[in-house]
């Protein structure tokens, strides 16, 4: 039977099916072809990159990976180690770079002995960030299309290092700085002094995370007119000049065990003036630590917009926060002690927000102080308020004997017995 199907014509099915079967074989016969044939590379768009600093590198100087800068993505990672140069970044022309230390390594362990200036030119674009054409635009606005899957750029990131020379951050700049060092922790003939360490600019909108900056001369930190930084967990600290060596028996004794630190104390006089100095400015300050200066924080001309939550301010020589005349910005949930003279000064014609804040001391209001917005506030240590040429009576602020900043431990519950 086999034999008989085998001997007869073929039908009108299988001609048609080896009719389709011939074109899908010769296309796999052309894709081979082509496959077999070169591909130039050139022209062809570059992937993300990687480049290191100093260390194993062959690139030895930072300006040098920011010259091969060729993708807005790309990181540039810094081994430990002193680098000489300042530091010149554009937020614009930058946008998108990612440049940080070693996270192996501590970023005191990356010093740049220079400035750190992070500028914002108009017009300035990164590579590969060829705007789409006005027409393609206009139609996607149009039909809507894509409108969700839009994001604003990544700004210009910056972590994980030390500079000496402080920081500038200019008009417009946008940037996330993140646990970098700025400035000097002692001052000496061996370091320059920085009379501002970290200067921000009006209309500059940079987010400074977790940064340690230390106030050699005037100011740590000093905002300008309509500057918009924003200053989280950070830590300014009053530098301090080098303490004598120890004697020899003192150095043999401590050989193995570490000198504990001295107890927290006020200070007589201190090497900068101002920790935090803002002139009517629109930052924000939130979990930050001022420590060993004249001045805690310095507000003047209005300040309109300035806010300062959770901050605590100690080991101050004369005032932790001074209002001057005419300033309303919004101190919330602050704590300040250890202070020379008063915690806090409201001048003339201010009107704060001044909330839930704990101040260790007297306090003291000016006269033509507003204190409509002052509500909440605890007088620790039998603190006083001292309210000059004021007719009548100030309800914001409660007197205790204790230390409100204390925190007890707590005692482990007693098991219960069987």
């Amino acid at each position: 039977f086999c034999t008989l199907l085998d001997r007869l014509p073929p039908t009108m099915a299988d001609d048609e099916r080896d009719e389709e079967m011939r074109p899908e074989e010769e296309e796999e016969e052309e894709d081979e072809e082509a496959w077999a044939e070169p591909v130039s590379l050139e022209g062809l768009p570059v992937g993300n990159t990687t480049t290191f600093v100093g260390g194993f590198s062959t690139v030895k100087n930072l300006s040098d990976a920011l010259a091969a800068w060729k993708n807005k993505d790309d990181r540039i990672i810094v081994l430990p180690g002193t680098y000489d140069a300042d530091v010149s970044l554009d937020a614009n022309g930058h946008q998108g770079l990612v440049l940080q230390g070693d996270a192996t390594a501590e970023p005191s362990a990356i010093v740049f002995k220079g400035l750190l200036d992070v500028a914002a030119t108009a017009g300035a674009k990164p590579p590969g960030s060829d705007a789409m054409p006005a027409e393609e635009e206009e139609a996607e606005d149009e039909d809507g299309e894509n409108a969700a899957a839009k994001q604003p750029p990544r700004p210009l990131t910056l972590g994980r290092m030390a500079f000496l020379g402080g920081a500038v951050f200019s008009e417009t700049a946008d940037a996330d700085i993140n646990e970098c060092v700025f400035g000097s922790a002692f001052v000496d003939d061996a370091h320059e002094r920085v009379p501002r360490t970290v200067r921000c600019h009006g209309l500059s909108t940079v987010r400074v995370n977790k940064c340690t900056c230390y106030g050699m001369e005037r100011s740590a930190v000093y905002c300008y007119p309509h500057a918009r930084a924003t200053f989280t967990d950070c830590t300014f600290v009053g530098a301090k000049k080098p303490p004598p060596p120890p004697p020899e028996h003192e150095r043999r004794r401590r050989r193995l065990v570490a000198a504990p630190p001295p107890p927290p104390s006020v200070p007589e006089s201190c090497e900068c003036e101002v920790g935090v100095h803002m002139d009517d400015s629109q930052a924000k300050f939130v979990g930050c630590v001022v420590n060993n200066f004249t001045i805690g924080f310095a507000f003047n001309d209005k300040c309109a917009g300035t806010t300062v939550e959770n901050c605590t301010v100690t080991e101050i020589a004369t005032v932790a926060f001074l209002l001057g005349s005419g300033t309303c910005p919004a101190v919330r949930g602050n704590s300040a002690k250890l202070c020379g003279r008063e915690c806090v000064v409201v001048g003339g014609k201010a009107h704060p927000t001044m909330r839930n804040n704990v101040f260790v001391g007297d306090a003291r209001l000016k006269d033509g102080a507003v204190v409509t917005g002052i509500c909440d506030n605890v007088l620790g240590l039998n603190g006083q308020l001292i309210a000059e040429g004021q007719r009548y009576t100030v309800k914001g602020f409660t007197s205790v004997p204790k230390d409100p900043t204390l925190v007890k431990p707590k005692k482990p519950e007693d098991e219960d017995e069987e």
